[in-house]
């Protein structure tokens, strides 16, 4: 059966139709939408064996359809293989603690499941300012895993900055959406995934950036 579940009374241009189920992706400010919630729909209809569809006209308004099995019929272990298998490996053979720094508490939680799906502890900060008291206290992390744009006046570029100088034995992985961002991150020679990325490309690019650390000659 279609069923809408949502209207929206103005609609959504055409130039980001195709980019609303995309995680981290919003037309709003910073601070006021993590840009999940389409993208939770998303993965939540594809987990249960549906599907969602989404038609929408400027000035006529938005229609999300979400296509539902009405029965689910036993997963035989070979599907179960086939399933695991494209959805790519839950844990790595290296292990260690990710210290996130995120502003966006649903974003940072997102981000945390990922990662301990992998196999890594994960530490939370919600500023830059909390990270650097963190890891002053003396609390070992393996890998910073920061946000580029950050409120309290530290982007997380000025945070990889500060730690490749403090601790240099520290790898730090940036994140950011904003072309801006990610052409002033290569410059400075840092290490930067895109938004929106998936959970297990994160997985891998902290795993080689940890393997990188644990085996360069010292």
């Amino acid at each position: 059966m279609i069923r809408p579940i949502l209207s929206a009374s103005l609609g959504i241009p055409a130039d980001i139709l195709s980019r609303v189920f995309d995680p981290f992706f919003t037309t709003k400010e910073i601070g006021y939408g993590s840009g999940l919630g389409l993208s939770q729909v998303h993965g939540f209809a594809q987990q249960a064996g549906g599907k969602v569809e989404l038609t929408s006209e400027v000035g006529r308004g938005t229609t999300v359809r979400l296509y539902l099995l009405a029965r689910r019929h036993a997963v035989t272990e070979p599907a179960r293989e086939a399933r695991r298998a494209a959805e790519g490996p839950h844990t790595h053979r290296v292990k260690g603690t990710i210290l996130i720094v995120e502003d966006d508490v649903d974003i940072a939680d997102l981000v945390a499941t990922g990662l301990q799906r992998c196999g890594f502890t994960v530490k939370l900060a919600y500023r830059a300012a909390a990270a650097l008291e963190l890891l002053h206290s003396g609390q070992a992390v393996d890998l910073v895993f920061s946000d580029v744009v950050m409120p309290d006046g530290m982007s997380g570029i000025e945070l990889a900055d500060l730690l490749r100088n403090q601790y240099p034995a520290v790898p730090v992985l940036l994140a950011t959406g904003y072309s801006e961002a990610l052409s002033n991150a290569d410059a400075r020679g840092l290490q930067i995934i895109s938004k929106p990325y998936r959970a297990r490309d994160l997985c891998n690019t902290v795993t080689e950036l940890i393997e990188h650390k644990l085996y360069q000659v010292p």
